[in-house]
């Protein structure tokens, strides 16, 4: 793994990239709040540098993460499968933001940009996300967030929780050249400034079914008015009667829906519909 300190402030780039890194910020800066984030921006990305796929999520020491968004460009959209894959247990073995944030912390900094070839992972990471798939490799981009414990009596903070915006390659495609990685670093502060407004602005106006719209597009109406009903408190009982079907469809509704977002529980919905303390 590579790892490389990100500046607060993107830099008027030093070096040469495929587009001035200020072009990209710019077009970034303009995707914030719109409905096709995720692929609008993407394709940004894409103006700069060949990308396949891209996450972003939240991860913590003690919880599964928390995806915000997820797109694809000019290839098959998998990575809502990849991440169920990731969320079902495989993130418990991927310490590679941690490992880097606590190295680039040493400098005084709380972002980093990561480089993995699919060799880096563990085991099952590599087999059932990376060769299943077709990727190859992983860019990231990673915030330490961090917030006062209101314990702390010498000013000290601690990490609440990592922030990843993640690159992906496709196996056909050639493997990110030293240019290409000059170039991300040199937008990548922008990249993540962007990311974080733009899930700010979103936990402030989207209501719990329009997030989940948002992180999977593939909810049916019906599976969606289910999820809406169950994050109300409501019985399988009463959102039957209140969409005009059986307690058991309704649950049937509910296990696809959950299938789709890669959850098992109520309480997982919560967590990915409901705006995560910061």
């Amino acid at each position: 793994m590579q790892v490389w300190s990100v500046p607060a402030v993107s830099p008027i780039p030093s070096r040469t990239p495929v587009v001035p890194a200020r072009d990209v910020s710019a077009a970034l800066v303009g995707c914030i709040a719109r409905k096709d984030f995720a692929t609008r921006a993407l394709a940004e990305v894409n103006l700069a540098l060949p990308v396949a796929w891209w996450t972003i999520y939240r991860v913590w020491d003690d919880q599964p993460p928390q995806l915000f968004a997820q797109a694809s460009h000019a290839v098959p959209d998998i990575a809502l499968d990849c991440w169920r894959i990731y969320r079902s247990g495989v993130y418990r073995d991927d310490t590679h933001f941690a490992d880097a944030c606590e190295q680039a912390g040493q400098g005084g900094t709380r972002s980093v940009m990561t480089h993995c070839l699919a060799d880096d992972f563990g085991r099952a990471h590599r087999e059932q996300i990376y060769a299943a798939h077709s990727l190859s490799e992983r860019l990231s981009v990673v915030s330490a967030e961090r917030a006062d414990d209101g314990t702390a009596d010498r000013g000290a903070d601690r990490r609440d929780a990592l922030l990843a915006v993640n690159l992906y390659r496709h196996r056909a495609q050639p493997r990110f050249a030293t240019r290409e990685l000059d170039t991300v670093l040199d937008f990548a502060g922008t990249l993540l400034a962007v990311v974080q407004r733009h899930i700010e602005l979103g936990s402030a106006h989207l209501t719990p079914a329009q997030r989940l719209q948002q992180l999977c597009p593939q909810l049916t109406p019906r599976e969606l008015a289910v999820c809406e009903r169950l994050l109300r408190g409501l019985t399988f009982e009463g959102i039957g009667a209140d969409l005009g079907v059986s307690a058991a469809t309704a649950k049937t509704y509910r296990n696809r829906a959950f299938e789709r977002l890669g959850i098992h529980h109520r309480n997982e919905l919560f967590a990915l519909a409901l705006p995560a303390a910061r």
